[in-house]
Order: structure tokens, then C-alpha cells, then sequence
């Protein structure tokens, strides 16, 4: 008798314990429990799984069900517990409660020093600080900012410093539409920032830090030096070095910028196509090598190892690490001679991962790669069994057509989300530009490994030189193609959830063949559509009085429906570009357009009119004089300095 496979659902036991994780994450997050709460919902929930195995209870025919219930709500309050120990503010000794009596700091360097235009920026943890006579442990990360000078530009990963300057709490501008640096600095659980000239700390003698990344830190930063000295072009460089290291410090923003619009910004930021290059380098070079056969599991540990080592060496971020757990699992299940599934491969990834870091939940790159590699694994199969090729050359294009087509769907939502852009022609620019990508990181490598004879490595430079041109070149003439991308497009948490869900039901209709996955994405087209309408009407009626914080300038915006007056009142800085102008994110969020700036002049005091309404403005340089007759006025606005 033939065996009946098992359901699908059964075949993927980590996803099915991931989704309740995942829900207890965004719970705690939004419910702040305390560690009360969640002991007494915990002993609640093992008080009633051990209910279920009495015998004669009211449960008797419902105690798998029961059981299963029970479960997946010990995972949803263990998700919640696990974001509760993350939180630096649940500890007693966390700095923040300290801030008023400690009257010395310790701080030791998680990472490398940035150098920054005004300043050097690092990232420290807090250890210990000077209250009452004496040092105490302490909890707590920061931002520090020292002033450039000989001893700040000798820091590294581990150095420890000693000050008594007071952190300062990190604040968001509050513009609106712009990037929240507050939020995300809180979800890295650093509340405090700090700048710290040269009288201000002394270096201390002893480091910190893991052994582990002091070497991977040298190692990183002699690969670096190598880089600067062989690609002489900073726009070739600051690509070079974030493609094979993940160091973005010296990328283009106008270069980001066409890549983001032209759908290759992931080439850009190292995942499972850097390491996935990588794994099959490593198989290539070691497959050469005369081992024996019961030497095969060396082996396998030597690419893991490779592996491992590069994803820490390019910085340990989410994706590339969610890549190196997937492709252990795959290595592994081979040695075990055992089928890996790519959906439980990728359910692995994600709960070991929010274990290390349950914030990472709200990473964008993790989302992204989460959600890419997801929509291969349902729609690329499917996708490319739709065309049939019968020439190899053509077949392989189809294939990988059909891997861009099927990591666009369920990363769509958050693309325009977080980038309010649709790059219409991906397909066509992925297809040249990821092979060339794949084939600078080679050349990069091999630059690396002949580095000590001159005369080669020069030769391979110049090579690599041509190939950063092409992929450049080829990413900005995409770029100035007429509607290149669709933009700006806003979209709110909300519709992009129905977007993601319409995705999801639809393709369930498609594999399935069930009428309800049907009526469910009518619906949930019609609740997307709903929205839409919903946020488009708001934006029609709207009547906003915006005044930015931008340094330099006052800036103030009267927006009517869709139109927008903007006064630019001059400050120090001489020009305001695009680079620092906040009034780009807001007119996306409230999707209004500028029909008007003007620059009045500054050496008067201003009296504005937005509609039926006035506002006065004082300037630096007012006097009581200037104002000729007594105005009224409904807003006063008084500006830096202003006495």
C-alpha cells in the first residue's frame, strides 16, 4: 500500500512554533508587561497544560486541542519574555537610573571608530560608573562623538575610556516624514548619546572586548588598507568596500540613491548572493584538494567555517547571517544525508536569530531578506514552470528572470513602504547587473590574494577598475531612463499589511484551488483600495502649519490639500539642498506638492499670512523698533537667538 504524505503544515514544525514567537515579540512590545505579568501568565499556562493529563475532567476529548493551544501560548509569552530580558531599562543597573548621582563614567568601544565630517563617531556599552565613593557595574549603550585629534583617531574596537561628562538623552527632530533616529537607536537599546572633547576623557590602559573580533578587526582593517591602495576613485572605493566587507562609510549617496531606484540596492548590502558566492568558491577550492572520502565531513566544517568567517567578517549583520545559518543547514543535512526544507531551513534562521536579538524583528534589512528569500521559495518554482525553454542559454535567463520576478512579490509591500518607490524597470537591470556584481566580488578577492606582487595586483586592479565602471555606468543610464521608477509613492503600515495579505491569499487560491482564498483577496483588495481612498480624502481636506528643525534654517510650510507655500528664512548655512531639506519626507507623507518658495528678507521681522490666519516672526537681529504699528497675530515664531 502506497504511504500518504504527510500535510504540508506537519513538514514545517519551526514555522509553525515561529509565527506564535513572533507574535509574543510584537505583544510585549506594544503592551509593556512586566516581569510579574508574564511569570503569572506563564505559571497559568503551565498550570493548565498539566490540567490537560487528569483524567475524567470536562477536557478528556479535548486535550490535543487543548494541548496544542497551550503551547503556542507558552511560545507567545516566551517570545514576550525573551524582549523583556533585551530591554536594558528592566535592569536595575541601567545607566539611565544612575544618570543624577554617578560622577564618572567607563565606556569600552563595541566597534571600530567612523570618522565623521565634524567629529569621530563610535558606538560604547557602558560598564561602570563612580557613585558613592565608589565603581559600580552598570548596563547601558551609547553613542559617543569625540572631537578629531591624535588620541580619538588611535580608538578601536575595545578601547576603554573614562569621563565625566553627563550623556545627553537622544532626541528625533520631530519633523514629519522623517527618519525617527530616537526609535531606532531605542530598538539597539541606546537612549543616550555623548561628545567628549580632548580634555574631556582619558584612554585607559586595559581592553575589552571578544578575542575573536579584535583578529577580524585587524584582518578587515588591513583588507581595507589594501583596497585604498589599489582603487584610487572614492565612488569605486566605497563601493568595493561595501560589497566585499559591508562598510558603507565611503559610498555615494547619489550612488545609492540609483541603485535604490533602480531595484539593485541589495547588491549593495551583503546577503545570501555575496555568501552564496562565497559558499561556492570555497566548494570549488576545496574540491581540488586530494582528501580522502572519510574526510568529507573536514570539509564540509572548513566551508562553514568560511562562511561564518565572512558573514562576521562583513559585519555579522541580519541577512547575511540569516544566509550563513541556511546554507550550515543545508551542509549539515548533507552530511546527515537528510533533505533540508527551505521554508523550516529559513524558520531556523529567523528564531535563532531573534533569540540573539529580538529587535532585530524591526530591521529592515532583515524583513527584506526574510521575506525574498521566502517568496523564492513559493513562487519561483511555479513562476518558472510556466515558460517552457528548450535552449540552455535562454532557459538559464529564464531561470534567473524567474528569481527576480518571484523575490519582488512579497518584498513589494515593504519596498514601498520603507522607500516610497517602485523601480519599474528591476527585471531588466537585475539581469546584468547581479552576474556582474557576483563577478567584481570575485575580482575583488583575487586582488586581495595577490596583493604582495605588485605588478599582478595591479593588473587585476585596473580589471576590476573597467567592471566598477560598467556596473556604475550601466546603474545610472537605467536610472535616467524615462520612469525609470514610480515615485514618490506613500504608503501607510496599514495598507502595506493588506498588500502583503492580498499577496498571501491570492497565492494561496493559485496553489490550493479553494474558492474562500478567492473571496479572501477580493476582500482584502477591497480593505487596501478602502484605505487608499480613505488617506487619499484626508490629504484633499488637510490644513498644516509645518515649522522644521533644520540647522541653519527656519523653515515654515502652509499646506492646503495637496499645495504647499514654503519660507526659507536664512541662517548660517548658505544652501539648502535636498540632502537636508525635511519638507521632501513630509510632502510624500501628507502627499502635497510646493507651488511656492520664497526667501524673505531677514533683515526685517516678518508678518505672514496662511489664510485667514497670521504669524509674526522674530529674528535674530529684531528690535522693538521695526514693528512700525501694534499687529496681532494668531502664531508667534521666534527664532535662535532672538532676544
Amino acid at each position: 500500500m502506497q504511504r500518504q504524505a504527510p500535510p504540508f503544515w506537519k513538514t514545517i514544525p519551526v514555522f509553525r512554533i515561529l509565527i506564535p514567537f513572533i507574535f509574543g515579540i510584537l505583544l510585549q512590545e506594544e503592551l509593556k508587561l512586566d516581569l510579574f505579568q508574564l511569570s503569572l501568565l506563564l505559571s497559568a499556562t503551565c498550570i493548565c497544560w498539566a490540567s490537560t493529563y487528569f483524567k475524567n475532567n470536562s477536557w478528556h476529548y479535548l486535550n490535543p486541542f487543548a494541548r496544542g493551544l497551550i503551547l503556542h501560548s507558552a511560545v507567545v509569552i516566551s517570545g514576550a519574555l525573551l524582549l523583556f530580558a533585551n530591554q536594558n531599562k528592566n535592569s536595575p543597573e541601567w545607566m539611565g537610573y544612575k544618570t543624577d548621582h554617578c560622577k564618572a563614567w567607563v565606556a569600552e568601544l563595541e566597534e571600530p571608530t567612523t570618522p565623521k565630517p565634524n567629529s569621530i563617531g563610535g558606538k560604547a556599552s557602558i560598564i561602570a560608573c563612580f557613585s558613592n565613593g565608589s565603581w559600580q557595574p552598570v548596563k547601558g549603550r551609547l553613542l559617543v562623538y569625540f572631537k578629531k585629534d591624535a588620541t580619538a583617531a588611535s580608538l578601536d574596537y575595545g578601547s576603554r575610556f573614562v569621563f565625566r561628562k553627563l550623556p545627553q538623552i537622544i532626541r528625533s527632530t520631530g519633523n514629519p516624514g522623517s527618519f525617527d533616529f530616537a526609535s531606532f537607536s531605542a530598538r539597539q537599546q541606546r537612549f543616550h548619546q555623548v561628545y567628549l572633547s580632548t580634555n574631556e576623557y582619558r584612554v585607559l590602559k586595559k581592553k575589552g572586548g571578544i578575542l575573536i573580533y579584535h583578529y577580524l578587526y585587524k584582518l578587515r582593517q588591513q583588507m581595507l588598507l589594501l583596497f585604498r591602495k589599489y582603487i584610487t576613485n572614492k565612488e569605486e572605493l566605497g563601493l568595493t568596500e561595501a560589497l566585499v566587507l559591508g562598510v558603507k562609510d565611503e559610498l555615494n549617496k547619489d550612488l545609492v540613491a540609483a541603485y535604490a531606484a533602480t531595484g539593485t540596492v541589495h547588491i549593495i548590502a551583503i546577503s545570501g548572493l555575496h555568501l552564496g558566492l562565497i559558499y561556492w568558491l570555497l566548494h570549488f577550492l576545496l574540491g581540488k584538494l586530494p582528501l580522502p572520502k572519510r574526510l568529507h565531513l573536514l570539509k564540509s566544517l572548513l566551508i562553514m567555517a568560511g562562511l561564518w568567517g565572512f558573514a562576521l567578517l562583513a559585519g555579522g549583520g541580519p541577512s547575511v547571517l540569516r544566509s550563513a545559518i541556511m546554507f550550515s543547514l543545508v551542509i549539515l543535512a548533507g552530511n546527515l544525508f537528510r533533505y533540508a526544507s527551505t521554508l523550516n531551513s529559513l524558520s531556523v534562521a529567523a528564531f535563532l536569530l531573534l533569540i540573539y536579538n529580538p529587535y532585530w524583528l524591526w530591521d529592515t534589512g532583515f524583513q527584506l531578506s526574510f521575506a525574498a528569500v521566502l517568496s523564492i521559495a513559493i513562487f519561483q518554482q511555479p513562476l518558472y514552470e510556466m515558460v517552457t525553454c528548450k535552449h540552455v542559454i535562454v532557459d538559464k535567463i529564464w531561470s534567473a528572470t524567474a528569481v527576480t520576478l518571484a523575490a519582488q512579490l512579497l518584498t513589494l509591500p515593504f519596498c514601498l513602504y520603507y522607500f516610497h518607490q517602485f523601480p519599474v524597470y528591476f527585471l531588466f537591470t537585475n539581469l546584468l547587473a547581479v552576474p556582474l556584481s557576483s563577478l567584481i566580488l570575485l575580482v575583488a578577492l583575487l586582488l586581495l590574494a595577490v596583493a604582495p606582487y605588485h605588478t599582478l595586483a595591479q593588473l587585476v586592479s585596473d580589471g576590476l577598475h573597467w567592471l566598477l565602471l560598467l556596473l556604475n555606468g550601466f546603474i545610472r543610464f537605467m536610472e535616467s531612463l524615462p520612469y525609470s521608477s514610480w515615485k514618490p509613492l506613500q504608503i501607510s503600515l496599514s495598507q502595506s499589511l493588506a498588500l502583503a495579505m492580498c499577496i498571501v491569499l491570492f497565492s494561496l487560491f493559485l496553489f490550493l484551488h479553494k474558492k474562500i482564498f478567492a473571496w479572501s483577496t477580493f476582500a482584502c483588495v477591497g480593505v487596501f483600495f478602502t484605505l487608499r481612498l480613505i488617506s487619499f480624502r484626508e490629504s484633499a481636506q488637510q490644513k498644516l502649519l509645518l515649522i522644521y528643525q533644520i540647522p541653519g534654517y527656519s523653515l515654515v510650510e502652509y499646506v492646503v490639500g495637496h499645495q504647499s507655500i514654503k519660507l526659507i528664512l536664512p541662517g548660517k548655512t548658505k544652501e539648502l539642498n535636498t540632502m537636508n531639506d525635511p519638507s521632501i519626507s513630509a510632502s510624500i507623507l501628507h502627499r502635497y506638492h510646493c507651488i511656492k518658495t520664497s526667501e524673505p528678507d531677514s533683515s526685517t521681522s516678518l508678518a505672514l499670512n496662511f489664510g485667514l490666519k497670521k504669524m509674526v516672526v522674530l529674528q535674530s537681529d529684531f528690535r522693538r523698533n521695526k514693528l512700525h504699528s501694534p499687529t496681532n497675530s494668531d502664531w508667534l515664531m521666534i527664532t535662535a537667538h532672538c532676544k
